[in-house]
């Protein structure tokens, strides 16, 4: 079976692919209509919207031959499969190799479309962290791939991502969700002479001030123990790096690698004493 694309007409896309499970039996046949979420303010505020990636295509993955091409040829709003070769298909040989005849999509091209895309077709919003004059993707399909992003609209919470599809670069237009953080002001961290506190007293500083915890609240070892979720490590992260210069590697900021206030203590005497702070071990 190889993936083939459907030119419909733009807007019955949805229509077009029920119509084709309608006429073929679901062993036989697998569509699929890329679609992305977008973020668009309405009434001042952000709302969710879903788009087709790729409008007026269909894509449909079966084992092609003159017969299927013929009952898809009779679907309503289908107006043709992707580079059919030959308009005078009735005088081809249909008793030899049929696949021939039509274009398939190559399948590392696919590959990069379905990659994309969650079992509903959906290609969902990433979530980004900017940190340090640089961006990392902490979840979603885009997770590891942050050089097929070309351009930010921190803004508008959109992005452009680049994708090889068909023999050429495609750039696709998302949503993304960009992880808040709170700024703590160093006039907020210099209280109660907190210059003059221990490495492991300013780590405790910190964490209370993102977690917003009384100044003299008493601190468990474990961080799951104290509400520290994934997205207030992040947070937690990313005012240490601030404060004591340093950076963290991005794939294991929800790795759980530190997973108690002794662990990061160590972490940062350990990188403090290294004369490159960008190599270490975890």
């Amino acid at each position: 079976m190889n993936w083939y694309v459907l030119f419909v007409e733009s807007g019955f896309e949805d229509n077009v692919k029920k119509l084709i499970c309608k006429r073929f039996n679901s062993s036989e046949v697998e569509c699929c209509i890329p679609k992305r979420v977008v973020l668009e303010r309405k009434f001042g505020q952000l709302s969710p919207t879903v788009k087709t990636i790729f409008p007026g295509y269909v894509f449909i993955k079966l084992n092609m031959n003159f017969n299927n091409y013929y009952l898809m040829k009779s679907i309503p709003r289908i107006i043709k499969l992707l580079n059919y070769t030959n308009k005078k298909d009735k005088k081809l040989n249909f008793y030899g190799d049929h696949e021939h005849y039509f274009r398939k999509i190559p399948s590392n091209e696919m590959a990069n479309v379905l990659k994309l895309i969650n079992f509903n077709g959906l290609l969902e919003c990433p979530q980004i962290l900017f940190r340090k004059n640089k961006f990392s993707v902490l979840s979603g399909p885009l997770k590891g791939q942050e050089n097929n992003i070309v351009k930010i609209n921190k803004s508008k919470n959109r992005a452009k991502i680049s994708v090889n599809f068909m023999g050429e670069d495609i750039l696709i237009d998302i949503g993304i969700k960009i992880i808040p953080m709170r700024k703590i002001g160093q006039h907020q961290l210099q209280k109660g002479g907190f210059v003059f506190m221990n490495t492991r007293q300013q780590v405790e500083e910190i964490i209370r001030k993102v977690l917003e915890l009384p100044e003299n609240n008493v601190l468990m070892e474990e961080l799951d123990g104290i509400g520290v979720n994934s997205l207030k490590f992040v947070h937690i992260i990313v005012e240490l790096e601030n404060h004591f210069n340093f950076e963290y590697p991005d794939e294991y900021l929800y790795d759980g690698k530190l997973p108690t206030i002794t662990d990061l203590v160590n972490f940062i005497k350990t990188i403090s004493l290294s004369e490159n702070s960008n190599t270490w071990n975890l």
